[in-house]
Order: C-alpha cells, then sequence, then structure tokens
C-alpha cells in the first residue's frame, strides 16, 4: 500500500525531530543503562551512572521498607 503525501510529511517530520534531539546537546540523547542487584528478600539496589536506589517493599509485603516500591519508582520515572 503507498503512503500518502500526509503521511510521508509526518514520517518525515518525526525523523527531523529525532535528528535534532541528537544534535542539541541541553536535550536527552543517548543511552540510559541501568544495573539492579536483587539483595535480599524483594529489595533491590538499581545503579545508574552515580546514582544508587533502594527498591523495596513495605514489610506487609514481605519487603524491609527500606526504600521505595517498584510501583513508585515505576510512577516517578513516568512523572519526570
Amino acid at each position: 500500500m503507498p503512503l500518502d503525501d500526509e503521511t510521508k510529511r509526518r514520517i518525515g517530520a518525526s525523523v527531523s525531530e529525532r535528528e535534532a534531539l541528537t544534535e542539541d546537546s541541553g536535550r536527552f540523547r543517548g543511552v540510559v543503562r541501568v544495573s539492579l542487584d536483587a539483595t535480599e528478600g524483594v529489595r533491590s539496589v538499581a545503579h545508574s551512572g552515580d546514582h544508587d536506589m533502594i527498591i523495596d517493599e513495605p514489610i506487609e509485603r514481605g519487603g524491609t521498607d527500606e526504600g521505595a516500591s517498584p510501583l513508585a519508582h515505576f510512577l516517578s520515572g513516568i512523572g519526570a
């Protein structure tokens, strides 16, 4: 099925925007690496660059409550 002119324009605009992101040093670009160490029970420590984040569950869910829950970390990432 051939692409119509409007679809081609939108694809071109998307590619141009993506290319601009990689050229503008003030905006996000590159790869984000995160590693995760499962320490004990449901507690984990995520490492990203120079930052460590304790991920844990509350005591009533089998954790030690030493850090925010996985869901809290996920929602924080979406909101950031």
